[in-house]
């Protein structure tokens, strides 16, 4: 193996998700971001670097209400 190196990818660890004000909190998330703080403070000498994502949606995404109406155009 030609030189080791180690990385940590965080996958929308956000507001939404870990707060208990989040609109799409996930039960428990608090006590994953104190786990993860834990992690990376006694790990950060051997870390070379996080990668964090962030789950976000444009108005222009078809998730959003624009994107779907009934028969009589009606948006959700």
């Amino acid at each position: 193996m030609i030189g080791q190196r180690n990385a940590l990818l965080l996958i929308d660890m956000q507001y939404d998700f870990c707060h208990r004000d989040g609109t799409l909190y996930v039960p428990g998330a608090e006590n994953d971001v104190v786990r993860t703080a834990g992690f990376i403070r006694n790990n950060k000498n051997v870390m070379e670097r996080i990668i964090l994502t962030m789950d976000f949606h444009q108005v222009t995404d078809i998730s959003h209400p624009v994107f779907w109406a009934d028969r009589e155009g009606r948006h959700p």
